[in-house]
């Protein structure tokens, strides 16, 4: 199993992407490191990209568009849906196909990551009785043209203090995404205008 890690503040804007468009699909960028023949990945930043799905042509000016730091790399994508598949039937959208097909292209990586946020998993003690725990969101890697599952990425309470802090002070209707931006290139796709400190 492959080691993630994901960094609070591009959580934390992930995270403000999805409440902004609390009524549309969102997808986005993960950007990061990959180590050790991408046994170990490090997602440091993310870059939003859209509340409707995206089309080749859309996607492609995307990958040519999204401006990263040295070093960095387009290792996979964040998607959030708003249909919650049920638990034993859950699945990913065909674009998300599509968009793995094209960061492979880029050879930053070569076996994509995506993160799925939209499943809801239930947890049980060991009475049966349901508890309340952190949000967990399914993993998958693309390989030989499929996403095959690949564990999980647990919300932490720093992560959670650090949301909760930035919609207190409204920032998640500052994010930027490619759909802002095509509207009004002046905007800052990479959202460097943020405050956010996990210090």
């Amino acid at each position: 199993m492959t080691d993630i890690t994901f960094d609070d503040k591009a959580f934390a804007k992930m995270m403000l992407h999805i409440l902004k468009h609390v009524k549309s699909n969102t997808y986005g960028f993960l950007i990061g490191n990959s180590f050790n023949n991408e046994d170990k990945l490090e997602i440091t930043d993310v870059i939003p990209l859209a509340h409707s799905e995206l089309f080749v042509p859309q996607f492609d000016l995307a990958l040519r568009l999204t401006s990263i730091k040295e070093g960095n790399k387009i290792i996979g994508i964040y998607e959030n849906l708003l249909i919650n598949y049920n638990k034993e039937q859950t699945t990913f959208s065909t674009p998300c196909l599509l968009y793995a097909e094209g960061i492979k292209q880029l050879k930053h990586i070569s076996k994509p990551l995506l993160l799925e946020i939209s499943h809801h998993f239930e947890k049980y003690s060991n009475n049966n009785e349901t508890q309340i725990d952190s949000p967990e969101y399914k993993l998958y890697r693309f390989i030989n043209g499929s996403y095959e599952e690949h564990g999980f990425i647990k919300e932490n309470e720093k992560q959670y203090d650090l949301i909760k802090s930035l919609i207190l002070k409204s920032q998640q209707a500052e994010i930027i995404d490619l759909e802002d931006y095509l509207l009004n290139p002046e905007l800052d796709l990479n959202n460097t205008f943020l405050k956010i400190n996990n210090n």
